[in-house]
């Protein structure tokens, strides 16, 4: 008997690029292809040279527009601000059978300000239905080989529509409501945030689940040291007796052209601030895992994991996001082991 694929599973940063591309030599006729991130790089990309290569009409990239202005992320030079790093949109676009998508352009763009508010932070590599999703790789060579990060590989027509109408809408659905939940089945269920100011349906469901009181364990991965609501509520679950274990990145990773060096202080304040305790245990390696697991005293456990950080101040600044929810023992299981051969 051929032993069925589990409904989702992960897949490393590191196998993400090679695994799209093969599939893009191996596809179907009629599986369209669709590429959507925040942050990009369109130079010595793997990603790119297959999309460039392996192409076709009705095919799409979608990147939101800080990536198609910034790259990585702005950088302030004598110039003004500028990307970061070699970033050509104009030859991948020479070059591309499909079509290239700018997403929540704005009418008029105000430097560095455009690259903070009305983002969509959402990553994609789709092919037909078969999706890899709900994680934080972006489409560059730092999202991939120097990030601790996973996405989830899966299949699914209502995920497949979701992301044609949101790229179709260029990113912009915020004047349709907060956002959406897809159920996948009846233990996974993919939850989006539209990108309206202050309205965060995957951050009110994860503190719907942290403010259970029978709570054991919490892990809390990001690329940010918590603060603000998600710092108490960690704390108090902490002197409560549960074992809290946050995962974040010391302030001076931030000191490299991947990101932007706007950060650096405002991170470094709110690591100094933070009183549920992080540690960073990845000096060569930036942790960019947003994850989130619960586990009760009843045995019971909940993981998020996608491309929401937990913060509020994206949440502020307007920023399209999808995270899954899940409760399934062998997907909260696998990212256990992940966690600890990577993280700690």
């Amino acid at each position: 008997m051929v032993k069925s694929l589990p409904i989702m599973h992960l897949v490393d940063a590191a196998r993400t690029a090679e695994l799209y591309t093969k599939r893009l030599t191996e596809r179907e006729d009629d599986e369209v292809a669709l590429v959507a991130t925040m942050s990009a790089s369109l130079v010595n990309n793997l990603v790119i040279d297959g999309l460039m290569e392996f192409g076709r009409a009705g095919d799409r990239f979608a990147v939101d527009h800080y990536g198609h202005t910034y790259g990585y992320s702005p950088t302030l030079t004598w110039r003004g601000f500028g990307p970061s790093h070699e970033h050509d949109p104009e030859q991948f676009q020479a070059q591309f059978a499909g079509e290239y998508i700018v997403l929540n352009q704005p009418h008029r763009p105000i430097r560095p300000f455009d690259a903070l508010f009305g983002r969509s932070h959402i990553k994609a590599f789709r092919l037909g239905e078969q999706i890899l999703s709900l994680g934080g790789v972006n489409c560059s060579p730092y999202g991939f080989d120097e990030s601790v990060d996973v996405m989830v590989d899966f299949v699914s027509a209502e995920f497949t529509e979701f992301l044609d109408r949101f790229v179709e809408a260029r990113g912009d659905l915020r004047s349709e409501g907060d956002g959406e939940s897809i159920t996948i089945d009846d233990e996974h269920m993919i939850l989006v945030d539209y990108g309206r100011r202050r309205r965060s349906p995957i951050l009110k469901s994860v503190h719907n689940d942290l403010e259970q009181e029978d709570i054991a364990e919490v892990i809390h991965s990001s690329n940010y040291v918590p603060y603000g609501k998600m710092d108490r509520t960690l704390t108090a679950h902490k002197n409560a007796g549960a074992l809290v274990t946050v995962l974040a990145n010391h302030p001076r990773k931030f000191l490299v052209p991947e990101h932007s060096n706007l950060t650096v202080a405002g991170h470094a304040i709110l690591a100094s601030a933070n009183r549920s305790g992080w540690i960073d245990n990845m000096p060569d390696r930036f942790n960019h895992l947003k994850v989130i697991i619960i586990r009760y005293q009843d045995g019971r456990a909940v993981m998020y994991v996608g491309s929401h950080n937990y913060n509020t101040l994206s949440v502020a600044a307007g920023t399209a996001e999808v995270t899954l929810r899940t409760t399934n023992v062998d997907l909260i299981e696998e990212m256990r082991e992940y966690i600890d051969t990577t993280l700690r």
